[in-house]
């Protein structure tokens, strides 16, 4: 590509759409030509605002606009067969999480992408803020991990809208609030052997079916074990996740990292500077279009597992049985990744007890 910026979409504008498009026009290699928005008012009200085009319609902009990438904050129901459409026109695309509701609807997108030779990738905060701070491998801090602990909370107000419908939502508290941290664990550790998940609601009836809080727990053949807190009826609104190694433990706070012994003494952190958290993913999925490099950050498939994972903690709470991730790729047809070889520690807490 010759020009030195992409000319860009955005479909959906509201919440983090909001801060989405603030920092897609902070970005010196991005022209925002156009955005869309289910919400004809705030549609048409930002784009007259920024002198650009709006639709109330996401298909009338992928087809109407000479986009090279398109932005996307609106969620996976909303936008799937839009999605497809970019991709059949060449128009590369980087999404919010989640990626999809489903394995089989993840895979789709994936296969879509791939077949047209253009880009789908997904956001990855804590990809960027280790990069930050120069951790290429956690393994060379703190070791193999042998557990992780993820904790996601916010207070989300009333009314939940399309988030309070399984079906549209995929979920509630897991999916939405979550997935981040559950993709550092899945992308660190690898795929588990099985997932058991809990879920529940705040008490009294409620006009919504999607849980506000879920636990779920993983369990790895080579020995490790994780787990994540999904909340999302209380505050402050954070997440992070703890790898456990036999040097000490490392601690990912966006936009903070923090390097802890094993005693729990920490030793060094380090604090991303970022204007806003999505402005080094923007620049980066930018560049790769611009510059049409092969590889580049947090791409959809490296997403897989992630909805994998999350997809068999929702049957697994509503089985009552840890299920199994495996059998998911199965039924869907898929190569299943590769487990990482336990180390020496793990090894030894496999033993049996004397």
């Amino acid at each position: 590509m010759s020009q030195d910026r992409i000319k860009v979409g955005l479909l959906g504008v509201d919440g983090c759409g909001a801060n989405l498009l603030d920092a897609l026009r902070a970005c010196p290699l991005i022209d925002v030509i156009a955005l869309a928005d289910r919400d004809r008012d705030l549609a048409y009200a930002r784009a007259a605002e920024l002198g650009i085009e709006g639709y109330d319609d996401y298909r009338s902009l992928v087809v109407e606009q000479p986009l090279n990438a398109l932005f996307v904050a609106a969620p996976p129901f909303a936008c799937f067969e839009q999605l497809k459409l970019a991709a059949s026109r060449g128009i590369h695309v980087w999404r919010e999480t989640p990626l999809a509701r489903s394995v089989a609807e993840a895979a789709e997108l994936i296969h879509a992408f791939d077949a047209a030779g253009v880009r789908l990738a997904v956001a990855r905060q804590w990809h960027f803020t280790c990069r930050h701070a120069d951790l290429a491998d956690v393994e060379d801090l703190i070791g193999r991990p042998y557990s992780a602990r993820g904790l996601a909370t916010e207070a989300r107000l009333d009314p939940l809208r399309w988030r309070g419908d399984t079906e549209r939502a995929g979920g509630g508290a897991i999916i939405d609030r979550g997935y981040e941290a559950m993709d550092a664990i899945v992308q660190r550790l690898g795929l588990p052997d099985e997932v058991q998940t809990t879920t529940a609601r705040r008490t009294g009836t409620q006009p919504y079916d999607t849980e506000d809080v879920g636990v779920v727990a993983l369990r790895y053949l080579n020995g490790a074990m994780a787990s994540l807190v999904a909340h999302r009826r209380a505050g402050p609104e954070t997440w992070s996740v703890t790898f456990d190694g036999p040097n000490g433990n490392l601690v990912i706070d966006p936009p903070t990292v923090t390097l802890r012994d094993p005693d729990g003494t920490d030793l060094q952190a380090w604090r991303a500077d970022f204007d806003s958290p999505y402005a080094p993913q923007i620049e980066a999925f930018a560049r790769a279009v611009l510059t049409d490099a092969k590889t580049y950050p947090s791409p959809a498939a490296e997403h897989l597992a992630t909805v994998a994972v999350i997809e068999t903690g929702y049957l697994s709470a509503r089985t009552g049985e840890p299920e199994s991730v495996s059998q998911l790729y199965h039924m869907n047809d898929l190569p299943i990744p590769r487990p990482p070889a336990p180390s020496e520690e793990q090894e030894e807490l496999q033993q049996p007890i004397e």
